[in-house]
């Protein structure tokens, strides 16, 4: 039941494997702040509600400055033109989302959660439908809006890395009565800091790819002029 006290009934968060207003101006976005998202709807959600939740999402993370790429995978695999990118997890530009029955393990108040490495690496985020279900049930808030923001939060724990929940906005680790009203106004957004964070993480990761690329190029030339 929802409380306007001081007590958290919503929490989300991130697991290392091992175990201000967030308002904030639209920072542009471009091709090199872009990531990849395979969702797996284990969970059987409305295709329609997680098809608008991705919309949702896509539109906070733009206000960061940060492209998403949204494919919905099938639980059973099967051949088809994505099949072999629903598979692909390479920090930090593709990612793995399962909408997933609550874990057993967790707090009952836990809505999603994200995996990383203590050096703050991961790929996998899970997000637990029944409880937004419920949550939309209970107190009438739009399972869509919640879910939408939830993947945003889980997603961006994977960019920001370790201890990256804050005080305010979207990566609070507690949402309250507030900051759902926020987010159905469009207003539960990530703050300035975290925007650049993310954004350079996904620059930083883009130079180091041409990095590669380039002196990987340059061996093999040199190989070919070998063989000569």
């Amino acid at each position: 039941m929802l409380r306007k006290t001081g007590s958290p009934y919503l929490w989300l968060g991130l697991l290392l494997l091992l175990p201000l207003s967030a308002a904030t101006a639209r920072i542009p976005s471009s091709s090199t702040n872009s990531v990849s998202v395979a969702v797996y709807n284990d969970a059987d959600a409305p295709v329609h509600l997680v098809v608008e939740a991705e919309t949702i999402a896509t539109r906070v993370f733009e206000q960061a400055g940060v492209n998403v790429r949204w494919i919905n995978c099938p639980v059973v695999p099967r051949d088809l033109p994505d099949a072999a990118i629903c598979r692909k997890a390479v920090f930090p530009t593709y990612f793995q989302l399962r909408i997933v029955p609550p874990h057993p393990g967790l707090s009952e108040s836990s809505f999603g959660v994200s995996y990383m490495s203590p050096e703050g690496i991961g790929c996998y985020s899970y997000v637990f439908y029944q409880r937004v279900a419920q949550q939309h049930l209970d107190n009438e808030q739009s399972a869509a809006v919640l879910l939408g923001h939830i993947m945003a939060h889980e997603i961006a724990h994977l960019l920001l890395g370790t201890n990256s929940h804050s005080a305010s906005g979207i990566m609070r680790a507690h949402w309250y009565l507030q900051e759902l009203a926020s987010a159905n106004k469009r207003e539960l957004l990530f703050t300035p800091d975290q925007a650049r964070a993310m954004t350079e993480r996904l620059h930083e990761s883009k130079q180091n790819t041409e990095k590669t690329s380039a002196l990987g190029t340059k061996v093999a030339r040199t190989f070919e002029g070998s063989d000569k």
